[in-house]
């Protein structure tokens, strides 16, 4: 017998376990090789995913606060080579996830939708040791990974999870003193004072409570790209904004700008956690503003725009790299708020209003139960996404494109769902109430779900000037149930206005919608005078009636375009809201690229 020392057995052990490690190694290296070649994995991942599944919650990406750069958006759909995979290419900043808190890191598959093969190709820190991490996470995602996301709960203020608390922060609670030092022992007492007071890098914090305002609540300094300025409910709590009383002052359009009102060309901050209520005005507004985050918040009541963010009043386009987030907004552009300003018997405006705008990104926010549009984008607005979003229950149109002056350009819009929309679901207009040329260029809308509209699903209007829409693709959205209710703007897709040129309709479903699914003026004279401008409907499924109808200025004729499908889509359950497809529906796999036709 070989008698064997303690320390030979050491040695032994360390070196069987180096050779097994270098065998793991070696094959994580092999099977790290064959995702990459397979496009599985990005060749720049070198981090892992912790990922808390939960399949009834479903998730975008999640970061910790605001982008530290500019949004860069995805290229809208009709600059995409390839159907169907769309490059969600925007610094999603400020959007946490919801209940799931799902986490991705670079090189990873996480689950959005139901659906895990979503490769997260980058994920970077900004470097600054300040308060507050700053993160960019750059996704590119599958084509089912930008479908509506059926599950409520992962929209607007309630499935924002609230940062940690940092150290050093100040704080304002109701029972506060301006004259504190605005300790959490010793709070203020106003929102405005630390409005005043706050400076790059600084937090405070709002205690729960109301803080009724005579006046709105304006932003004074600027953070930097490293050092944001943050206002933020105190985790757990919800501070309410009273704005019933409060003065509307002498300003250009005083009705317009927000009882938080983020003005005097500030840059880098953000606003999360906070209630506006009872406003005259808007709930918040930013103008001439730059690198602004807005995540979280409530707008219940407000006479114009629940959130808006805009340029100068000379139109100016100044207003840069928004980002509107998981807000809630409700009861906004109501009359009852006006105080006798009331245009034309009805309020003006919107619940998400972007107006001469460039780069911003709109996301995970709920609208329902308001008195006129959901959100629009429109004048001279630029560079931006508008994605997952949930609109219902309102007045007017749910999603909106107008340029009214100038150019408006390079706008895509995924993942949203309307529902019940007084008027159109989605429409395109150049109302260019201005005089001023106008057009709308390279607008994408694709896996969007339009359920229920009361007038058109789809709509290029005819409003006003009636100006030039081109390089426009509108493809995989599901459209059902629309133009029951509404005489004068009716169908599933209307293309009313003739002034519409290089646009493309294709892999959409428009189903049981009345009295046609897809139809066209008869100033275009057919598909003949389609073709003329370069307008194609190719590779749609319809299911419903197909007659003409007398609409808003003109007349309609149903149209079916090239490689039309017919039948039933074979929803899941649409009753309840469900699109999703049953195996063997006309639907899947017969997508012009070979994915789905529609939004799922």
């Amino acid at each position: 017998m070989i008698e064997t020392h303690t320390s030979d057995k050491t040695q032994t052990m360390q070196e069987i376990l180096a050779q097994l490690l270098k065998v793991v190694l070696a094959l994580l290296t092999l099977i790290t090789t064959y995702l990459v070649g397979h496009g599985a994995l990005s060749q720049s991942a070198t981090t892992t995913a912790q990922t808390q599944n939960n399949a009834q919650v479903q998730t975008q990406a999640q970061t910790q606060t605001a982008a530290a750069v500019p949004i860069v958006p995805a290229a809208p759909a009709s600059t995409t080579a390839t159907q169907g995979a769309t490059t969600a290419a925007t610094a999603t900043t400020g959007t946490t996830t919801a209940a799931s808190n799902t986490t991705g890191t670079a090189g990873t598959s996480v689950a959005i939708g139901g659906v895990s093969n979503v490769n997260v190709q980058s994920a970077t820190t900004n470097a600054a040791t300040t308060a507050t991490t700053t993160q960019t996470t750059t996704t590119t995602a599958a084509a089912d990974s930008v479908t509506p996301i059926l599950d409520d709960s992962v929209y607007g203020a309630d499935s924002y999870v609230p940062q940690p608390e940092v150290a050093g922060a100040f704080y304002v609670a109701p029972n506060g003193s301006d004259s504190n030092p605005g300790t959490k022992e010793q709070p203020w007492a106003t929102i405005q004072h630390a409005a005043d007071t706050l400076t790059a890098g600084q937090t405070v914090y709002i205690r729960g409570g109301t803080y009724p305002i005579s006046t709105r609540i304006v932003t004074k300094n600027s953070g930097t790209a490293d050092k944001w300025i943050t206002f933020a409910a105190y985790p757990g709590e919800q501070p309410v904004i009273e704005a019933k009383d409060m003065e509307l002052g002498n300003e250009q359009y005083p009705h317009d700008l927000g009882a938080f009102w983020i003005s005097n060309n500030v840059q880098y901050v953000r606003v999360e956690g906070l209630t506006v209520q009872n406003s005259p005005a808007s709930g918040f507004s930013v103008c001439r503003g730059k690198h602004i985050v807005l995540v979280g918040n409530r707008v219940n009541g407000s006479y114009t725009p629940g959130i808006s963010a805009n340029s100068t009043y000379n139109h100016d386009c100044e207003s840069a790299d928004i980002k509107i987030l998981r807000n809630t907004l409700v009861n906004t552009n109501n009359i009852v708020f006006s105080r006798g300003m009331q245009t034309d018997g009805e309020a003006p405006h919107e619940s998400i209003s972007i107006m001469g705008t460039d780069g911003f990104e709109i996301a995970f926010n709920h609208i329902h139960d308001t008195a006129k549009e959901g959100i629009d984008v429109k004048e001279r607005s630029k560079n931006g996404v508008v994605h997952n979003n949930l609109v219902e229950n309102i007045a007017r149109q749910c999603f909106y494109v107008d340029a009214w002056y100038g150019t408006l350009e390079n706008i895509e819009w995924y993942g949203n769902i309307g529902r019940r929309c007084g008027f159109m679901g989605f429409a395109v207009s150049v109302e260019n109430g201005s005089g001023e040329p106008a057009v709308v260029n390279n607008v994408s809308f694709h896996h969007n779900l339009i359920d229920s509209a009361q007038g058109t699903g789809v709509y290029f209007s005819r409003f006003n000037a009636d100006g030039l829409r081109k390089n426009v693709k509108i493809y995989n959205n599901t459209v059902y149930n629309s133009g029951h209710n509404v005489g004068w703007i009716v169908g599933g897709l209307a293309l009313l206005s003739d002034n519409v040129h290089d646009t493309q309709i294709y892999d959409n479903i428009f189903a049981e919608n009345s009295p046609f699914q897809m139809g066209a003026s008869v100033e275009y004279g057919g598909m003949a005078g389609l073709a003329q401008r370069n307008i194609t409907l190719e590779n749609n499924l319809i299911n419903g009636p197909q007659n003409g109808a007398d609409m808003y200025d003109g007349s309609m004729q149903p149209i079916e375009g090239t490689d039309t499908r017919t039948g039933d889509p074979q929803f899941v359950n649409p009753a309840a809201g469900d699109f999703r497809l049953k195996d063997g529906s006309p639907a899947k796999g017969t997508g012009k690229g070979g994915g789905n036709i529609g939004a799922f």
